[in-house]
């Protein structure tokens, strides 16, 4: 499976104030999914959040790393199978 990535802009999340989380479960269980770097959800307040130079968040949804340089914006999907 691919990678997906969500852009939002910052000022337009900052503007409304609003909560927001994404939370990895493995399916069909609904565990929070175990992975090598202990994260299991990124909420608007998460510190170590990257913001793009242009204001856009980019959130990494995928089961491999990133980079370490974006593991900050990276929830840890499962890995699919076949």
């Amino acid at each position: 499976m691919g990678s997906i990535s969500r852009d939002s802009a910052k000022k337009n999340l900052l503007k409304q104030n609003i909560f927001w989380s994404i939370t990895m479960y493995k399916p069909p269980e609904r565990f929070m999914v175990p992975n090598t770097i202990d994260r299991y959800s990124i909420i608007n307040k998460t510190k170590e959040l990257k913001y793009e130079a242009n204001g856009d968040l980019i959130i990494y949804l995928q089961s491999t790393s990133p980079g370490k340089d974006k593991e900050s914006n990276w929830p840890p999907t499962p890995k699919m199978k076949n």
